[in-house]
């Protein structure tokens, strides 16, 4: 009756430990003896019942991993989680308090050591009046890490898969401590590419949005920067939400050309057709909503999107996004490394 890990992918960092979001992420032991967060497509909030499926979150989740240690992205590992029916029917808690109710494969993430959960304890102390005494900053928080230029892929990377959701949301960005070590970890990009769904709700607005409104690409940089104020709920480009401030505060623009995202930019901007087809191939079929027309969707629109950030983040820079900038227009870029739009 173990859970079996189906497949696995490693890279050599510290792993994090998923803070619970909207798919309560859960502890299990697989097969190889090894602690995974498990995550689950059955959500359920106000808008939806207890039985619908954010049918992409997997999909997303996978794709996004693979791109990300593709880009130098820090990530926690990630791996495949075989659920058998054998399994279910011993597992009356996992069935009714966590709603897995189906046999197949599920997401995961690794549970390794050294979580720092200093954050919820800032949360909790500042929300509270009765308790005054701030443990540590917000700031210090996420400045205390020796991985504090990975916070310039992370947003790049945000940017290219169209993920709203960490900027403003406090548990997708982690810190882990390994042998005294520090750094920081983008977590959960199942709500990437403009959502959790690709065949229910909201598919038309999905797929209009994948496919850059008919290639009208000046029109969606627009909207896209529409749906990037919306994090903070301000309707500005200035303080996307904490997360985004605090990794935007981190950021040095002190180097030759004053713009610290051109290597993240060449990199994505170097990702080939074939490089994502392999990816999107490693993904289960049952992951699939909506076979190879799906795949064909988000692969193009990755080809497109890799040339749209660097004007995106042109304009987020236009418009005050980050704090430590000394130009107030277009950021520098080196002609022979980008193309952005023609």
């Amino acid at each position: 009756m173990d859970l079996t890990v189906k497949y696995i992918n490693y890279i050599n960092d510290p792993a994090s430990q998923p803070t619970r979001g909207l798919s309560k992420p859960f502890l299990i032991t697989a097969s190889d003896d090894k602690e995974y967060f498990l995550k689950n497509e059955i959500v359920y909030n106000e808008k939806k019942s207890v039985n619908d499926y954010e049918d992409a979150v997997f999909f997303q989740e996978l794709l996004c991993h693979q791109l990300a240690i593709k880009l130098n992205v820090p990530v926690p590992d990630a791996a495949i989680i075989e659920i058998s029916q054998d399994y279910l029917d011993h597992s009356a808690n996992m069935v009714f308090k966590h709603r897995v109710t189906k046999p197949g494969l599920y997401f995961a993430t690794a549970k390794l050591p050294g979580i720092d959960d200093n954050l919820i304890d800032v949360i909790k102390v500042n929300s509270n009046i009765s308790k005054p005494n701030i443990k540590q900053s917000w700031k210090a928080h996420f400045s205390n890490v020796e991985n504090k230029e990975s916070y310039i892929s992370i947003i790049a990377f945000d940017l290219l898969i169209a993920n709203f959701d960490r900027f403003g949301n406090l548990g997708n960005l982690v810190v882990s401590t390994e042998s005294n070590h520090r750094n920081a970890y983008a977590i959960d990009f199942g709500h990437s590419f403009f959502g959790p769904f690709y065949s229910q709700l909201d598919n038309l607005t999905k797929i209009q949005y994948l496919t850059h409104f008919n290639k009208n690409f000046e029109e969606f940089i627009n909207q896209y920067l529409i749906l990037l104020k919306n994090c903070n709920g301000t309707g500005q480009l200035s303080g996307l939400g904490k997360v985004f401030v605090a990794m935007a505060d981190n950021i040095s623009f002190k180097n030759e050309y004053q713009n610290p995202f051109i290597d993240i930019i060449e990199r994505i901007e170097s990702i080939t057709a074939e490089e994502i087809m392999i990816a999107l191939d490693n993904i289960p079929e049952e992951w699939i909503t909506g076979g190879t027309t799906q795949k064909q969707l988000y692969k193009n629109f990755l080809m497109d999107q890799k040339y749209l950030v660097k004007n995106i983040i042109n304009e987020m820079n236009r418009y005050g996004a980050f704090s430590n900038s000394t130009s107030e227009g277009d950021l520098s870029w080196p002609k022979e490394r980008t193309i952005g739009i023609q």
